[in-house]
């Protein structure tokens, strides 16, 4: 799914698909980027080692390290979104298509928080930011079961 499935499974499910529609696009591609930038957050980031976000230059002479001449040093990181989703047909990066679909419990959050008198909805904006953060959790385990080997622990006696 790119971010025009995303946009418009989320007017679907909130059945907002005539105009005038109850959330602007502004604000739906609002919700989307945060949707987005959420899900990173909560699972832990994105594994890096080849953007651009993970060179850092060194100078000779400059840094803690002694160098023979001007380099980069490259880090493995865990970041955030490079890019943010603010419009139709981009790519939703980072994240793999079978949790782009959950992406739009954290919108219906966003969007049920709108202080407006046909969409404000505390219970439906609870029962997203839960119904994500469940979710968030459990690939957050389940990407830790696969990342850790499971170790054992043995008694010696005394």
């Amino acid at each position: 799914m790119n971010s025009t499935g995303l946009y418009d499974a989320f007017r679907s499910d909130v059945v907002d698909t005539a105009r005038p529609y109850f959330w602007t696009d502004d604000d739906v591609w609002r919700y989307a980027a945060d949707a987005h930038r959420m899900f990173l957050r909560l699972t832990g980031g994105v594994s890096d080692f080849i953007s651009e976000a993970c060179e850092v230059p060194v100078v000779a002479g400059e840094a803690v390290v002694e160098l023979l001449e001007d380099d980069f040093i490259d880090l493995q990181i865990y970041r955030l979104p490079l890019n943010v989703i603010d419009g139709p047909n981009q790519e939703i990066e980072d994240i793999e298509e079978d949790h782009h679909i959950h992406l739009i419990d954290w919108m219906k959050h966003l969007a049920y928080k709108k202080q407006d008198a046909d969409t404000y909805n505390p219970q439906a904006s609870a029962l997203g930011a839960q119904d994500f953060e469940k979710y968030c959790a459990m690939v957050k385990a389940e990407r830790a079961r696969y990342m850790y080997k499971v170790g054992t622990v043995g008694y010696g006696g005394l």
